[in-house]
């Protein structure tokens, strides 16, 4: 099914689709889900995020709001997507997913259709992103139209960025 969603996690949170056929929705004006608690995992598998819009959620050391529309986590935390996809969302930090202190790790996943001016599809900040058999596609932003990596490392496994367009950097800007 579909769920219209601005979730808050305080707490280890693991979402497993059975059926695959998961939606979360962010009604063009939500970040889907929000981690702002330090030492807590969120762990999702076979579930698709879409239309999320960074809604005022901040960057702190770039003093930008609207960060991740998908995903934002904001704390020493660990999200853990496993065959996700994260379409056509925004926020001007990180369209996809925007994080600062947060781990990420995406296995055969997607992001497609992030728009943001930092990291169109994933923005990375002061942590680490593992892309394993997955891609960032068809992104824009104005700096990093793929991924923008600022004070982060970013690991490449079996994985793909085609597609994104940016002012500096379509793929990777670090």
């Amino acid at each position: 099914g579909t769920f219209y969603a601005d979730i808050e996690v305080e707490a280890d949170v693991s979402i497993t689709s059975l059926s695959g056929g998961t939606t979360f929705h962010g009604s063009d004006d939500h970040t889907i889900f929000n981690v702002e608690t330090d030492s807590v995992t969120l762990t999702m598998s076979e579930v698709a995020l879409t239309n999320g819009s960074g809604d005022g959620l901040a960057y702190s050391e770039l003093a930008f709001s609207d960060s991740g529309g998908g995903v934002h986590c904001d704390a020493s935390a660990v999200v853990e997507l496993t065959d996700v996809t994260i379409t056509d969302s925004f926020g001007t930090i990180g369209g996809g997913i925007a994080s600062e202190g947060c781990d990420i790790s995406l296995t055969d996943s997607q992001v497609d259709g992030g728009v943001g001016e930092y990291g169109g599809g994933i923005f990375i900040g002061d942590a680490l992103l593992t892309l394993t058999d997955s891609s960032v596609v068809d992104s824009d932003a104005e700096y990093g139209g793929g991924v923008f990596a600022y004070q982060g490392n970013v690991t490449m496994v079996d994985s793909l960025l085609d597609g994104n367009t940016a002012d500096f950097a379509g793929g990777l800007y670090a």
